[in-house]
This record gives structure tokens, C-alpha cells and sequence, in this order.
């Protein structure tokens, strides 16, 4: 079966150098660094560890790294693109009796800590958020909610482009309830708790993004019949529209990201990697959604942040699958056309968008060229010019392979139309042939009737013959009489 490590982070600077965070259960947390498109080796950054951390890119490409220490503490570790700075954070005096879950990220000016502490003696799970401050301190606790344990991963955060943060999980009413919370940069309290849907048993996955003022949530959830369904919804508040994009007896994993207005959702099925896209917010994905084996790799479930411009303005966070081999790689529908292949007009829908992205994508480079400083030109031009290339050559091929499919269909409706010709020919002839049949039908009929009507006057014809005889026969014999 198929094992997802769940706390892995990549992140890009903007420079376009990438790290790529991670932890092994023998060497700890580790790191490795690729600029230039070429990775280093694994760095280990600490060993003194329980494997509890996160990492967080800070818009000065500063990047921080909060862990939990064999002890319980919690210590951060912030690089400043020169070296690392120490920070003991937070202090669990009773390991025995509190366990920590934490995610960290940056809201505005602010680094912020949100972490939940685990009574195992009450098993009650209380959730704060704190704000870091400069000198390594944590100031300015808020108390998100307080309810029963019910998961091994206690919440999922995301800040939004304008500053909003979202903390979603579950708890238990009844009913399992999952939701989520927000706070503004400039409130004072967390909102309330508003409901995205409830469950019969804890909800397996789930992860949030927002777009446009409008939540966006993907998740795995198993009804009474012990099939789990991976849903995805969209809306604001407490209104949503809800789309099943899949159904099955073994879903084990799901994650989602937005890039261009593009939602990606992908999730781990019986050993196999599966996913889909929509293109225009949501309404609708591909399907059937994309299918790759996956038995034999090491995945990792990643959380990617950036500061890179052409991420920043085209990407929207979330998560996705990555390989940790020697080079780390996105696990996503890299080719849009493999999941083209039926004659539908939804498939030439996304056939031709994507061609006009990239035909659109080769303009907004050719003009990026022409508006920057002769300075910044001589560096940028070359590695501009042949991403242009690239992505012409890519946009001969998918005009090339549309031209064919296009032909295809155009051949396809042309033979259809002259099979529906000879489909009514056939069916006019049949019908000549059934009405010849009929007038046969009736002239045998009348036919047969004339028949037994010329039996019935033999038989009179010979009954009369047989009298006649007979009468003859009886003469014969008076005439006799009468002579002697």
C-alpha cells in the first residue's frame, strides 16, 4: 500500500532558488537546495526532533522553521539568507501529559504560530493562535475554540491573498462537523464557527483554499455503506454547491492547489494516483480524471509557498504530491491532452483553452522582454527566449494533435451523415418490400379462397356424376324387365 509522508514543504525564493524540506526517521529534519536547476544533497538539519515542524518563506525570502525538540519544546530557527538564529519559543513542562500539533505562516507584517494543545488525561484539544514577534517571543494569544480530539491532524490554515486567515477542522456534535474559522488581519476575535458539511464518521482529509471571497474545500468524508466519496465545494459562508468527484471503498489521501485559475485536485486510490481539473472555477472537472501507478515512489504530501513574481501572481497556495528522489517532482496531469482522447465537445473545450493560454503566455514573455531595463534584459533575455521556444514548440504540438482530432470528428460526422442517408434508404425499401408483401399476403388469401371454392363445385360436379351412374344403372335395369 501506498504511504504518504504529510509534512513536507517546498519553497521558492525570489530568486527562483527552491528548498525543499522534509523528515526521516533516522537522519531527522533535512533539507536540500536547488538553484540553477541543479539540487544539492540532503542537508540534516536537526536530528533532536519527535518530527513535528513547520516552514515558512517570509517576504524577505527570510525563511523560518519552527520544531518540536525530544523534549516537547518548540524551537525556531530563522535563516536570513546568511545564517540561522535560535529562538526558544515555547516550553511544554508536562510532555507526558500535553501533545502539540502547530502550523506556522505569515499574515501581513506577522509572523504567526497557530497550534493546538492535546489534553490526553481530558482529551481535549484547544486550539490558539500567537503572533511571533522580532526578539523570538509570543505575544498576543488567541483562543480559536475548544472541543473533544477527534483526528490525528487537529486543523489546516491558509492566509489569503487579502490577508484573511482560515483555520478548517472537524468536532464532533452529534454529528462530525466540519468547518472553518477566519480572522481578519485587523480583528480582534476569531468568527464564528460556520458549517461546511457534516459526516456519520470523521471526515479522512481535508484542505481549504479562498478565491475570490469564496471558499474553496476538497475532502474525504464515508457514508453508512463504508464508501468514502472526495467532494469538493465552493461558496461563502454556509452556502456551497457541492460536486462528487469521485467514489470508492479505498481513498487514502487527497490534496488540491490553484495555479491560473486552474483547481487541481488529486488523491490516492487503491495505489493509484488520480486527478483532475477544472478551468473555470469549480463548475466542472475532467473526467475520467487521469490515472498513474504509483506503488513504487516515494511521495510526500507538500505544502509549496513562493515569492517567486511569476508564482506570486499566477499561484495560488495549496498542496500537492511530489517524489522526493534525487529531483523532486510535481505529481499533477502534466500533459492535458492524455485526458482528451473521446470525441466530445467538453475535450475540444479544453483542448483549444489550453492553446489559447499558451499562445497568450508566448505574447505576455515577448512583452515582459520589451518592458524590462536594458540591465535586467541581458540576464532575463536568453532564459526568456527559450521559454518562448519551448512553449512555441509545445503550441505546435497541441495545434498539430488538434488539427487531427478536429479532422478526426469532421471525418467521423461525414460518415455519420451518409450512414444516416443509407439508414433511410434501408428503411424506405423495407417498407416498399412489406407493402409488396402484404398485397402478397392478401392475394394468397384470395387465392386460397378460389381454390376452395373450385373443391367445393368438383365435389358437387361429382356427386352429380355418381347420381347420374346410378340413375343410368336403375334404367338399364327397368328397360331389361320390360323387354323379357
Amino acid at each position: 500500500m501506498v504511504s504518504v509522508e504529510q509534512n513536507t514543504y517546498v519553497l521558492k525564493q525570489s530568486d527562483g532558488t527552491i528548498w525543499n524540506f522534509l523528515y526521516d526517521e533516522i537522519f531527522g529534519i533535512m533539507y536540500k537546495i536547488c538553484k540553477r536547476n541543479v539540487w544539492s544533497n540532503y542537508i540534516v538539519f536537526t536530528n533532536k526532533t519527535t518530527g513535528k515542524f513547520s516552514v515558512t518563506i517570509l517576504p524577505n525570502d527570510n525563511i523560518s522553521i519552527i520544531y518540536e525538540d525530544l523534549h516537547g519544546n518548540l524551537i525556531m530557527e530563522l535563516f536570513d539568507n546568511t545564517k540561522w538564529s535560535h529562538f526558544n519559543l515555547l516550553e511544554n513542562e508536562d510532555n507526558e501529559k500535553f501533545d502539540i500539533y502547530f502550523r506556522t505562516l505569515f499574515l501581513k507584517n506577522d509572523l504567526l504560530i497557530l497550534y493546538s494543545i492535546y489534553n490526553k488525561c481530558t482529551n481535549i484539544l484547544t486550539l490558539v493562535s500567537q503572533i511571533i514577534d522580532k526578539n523570538g517571543e509570543l505575544i498576543s494569544p488567541k483562543l480559536i475554540d475548544q472541543f473533544k480530539a477527534i483526528h490525528e491532524i487537529p486543523f489546516y490554515v491558509y492566509t489569503s491573498n487579502n490577508d484573511i486567515l482560515y483555520i478548517a477542522y472537524q468536532k464532533q456534535e452529534n454529528n462530525y462537523l466540519l468547518g472553518y474559522r477566519l480572522l481578519d488581519y485587523y480583528s480582534e476575535d476569531w468568527s464564528e464557527f460556520y458549517i461546511i458539511d457534516d459526516a456519520l464518521s470523521p471526515f479522512k482529509e481535508y484542505s481549504l483554499m479562498s478565491y475570490e471571497d469564496k471558499i474553496q474545500c476538497l475532502y474525504i468524508k464515508k457514508d453508512c455503506n463504508n464508501i468514502y466519496s472526495l467532494t469538493y465545494c465552493k461558496g461563502n459562508l454556509s452556502s456551497y454547491n457541492y460536486t462528487t468527484i469521485f467514489k470508492d471503498k479505498d481513498i487514502s489521501y487527497s490534496a488540491f492547489f490553484m495555479i491560473d485559475e486552474h483547481i487541481w485536485c488529486l488523491w490516492i486510490s487503491n495505489n493509484e494516483l488520480l486527478s483532475t481539473v477544472s478551468i473555470d472555477g469549480g463548475n466542472i472537472f475532467t473526467s475520467p480524471p487521469q490515472v498513474d501507478s504509483i506503488e513504487y515512489l516515494n511521495i510526500s504530501k507538500a505544502t509549496y509557498f513562493s515569492n517567486f513574481l511569476e508564482n506570486k501572481t499566477s499561484l495560488c497556495k495549496g498542496e500537492a504530491f511530489f517524489v522526493n528522489d534525487d529531483t523532486p517532482r510535481l505529481l499533477v496531469i502534466d500533459n492535458i491532452y492524455k485526458i482528451v482522447n473521446r470525441y466530445d465537445n467538453s475535450s475540444l473545450y479544453y483542448f483549444q483553452y489550453f492553446i489559447s493560454a499558451l499562445r497568450k503566455e508566448n505574447i505576455d514573455y515577448k512583452k515582459y522582454i520589451c518592458e524590462l531595463n536594458t540591465s535586467d534584459k541581458d540576464i532575463l533575455v536568453e532564459k526568456l527566449h527559450k521559454k518562448i521556444k519551448e512553449q512555441e514548440n509545445k503550441l505546435l504540438y497541441y495545434e498539430n494533435k488538434f488539427n487531427k482530432i478536429n479532422n478526426s470528428i469532421l471525418s467521423f460526422n461525414e460518415n455519420k451523415a451518409q450512414l444516416s442517408i443509407n439508414i433511410e434508404f434501408l428503411q424506405d425499401s423495407l417498407a416498399a418490400k412489406e407493402k409488396k408483401l402484404n398485397e402478397l399476403e392478401d392475394l394468397y388469401i384470395k387465392k386460397e379462397e378460389e381454390l376452395n371454392i373450385l373443391k367445393d363445385t368438383l365435389n358437387t360436379v361429382k356427386t352429380d356424376e355418381i347420381k347420374c351412374f346410378n340413375f343410368k344403372k336403375f334404367f338399364d335395369k327397368i328397360s331389361s324387365i320390360i323387354k323379357n
